[in-house]
């Protein structure tokens, strides 16, 4: 397999595309490659941050290895765990594990304005 690892600067279309470009502005890699984080995200519709909240709670496959710091993710994998996503129907909320993720943060953040709040001991 070939590993796509262009810069953000040239993954950026230029001229007007359908499908993935024609949204994000990022350039399909070319058939059999591996993608990179933004074209992982962009297919996806997220931003990268997110991508790596998907991960976590196994809605998006884990990259995988290329190099020691150089992570990359199998096209294939990707369109079998959007397939995989729980289907809502319209006008019903978030995903549970969305919904569970931005509970974790609310919680934390809270957490962490209370103990900002307290005096601190003399």
């Amino acid at each position: 397999m070939q590993v796509s690892d262009k810069s953000s600067q040239e993954m950026k279309s230029t001229s007007p595309a359908t499908g993935l470009g024609a949204v994000t502005g990022v350039k399909p890699p070319p058939p059999g490659a591996l993608w990179d984080e933004l074209t992982t995200a962009a297919f996806f519709g997220v931003s990268p941050r997110t991508l790596s909240d998907l991960i976590r709670s196994g809605a998006a496959p884990v990259p995988v290895l290329v190099g020691p710091r150089l992570r990359r993710w199998i096209p294939s994998e990707c369109e079998a765990a959007v397939q995989a996503l729980p289907r809502a129907p319209l006008g019903v909320g978030m995903p549970e594990f969305l919904a569970a993720g931005k509970a974790r943060k609310r919680t934390e953040r809270d957490t962490l304005a209370e103990s900002l709040a307290q005096p601190a001991p003399a």
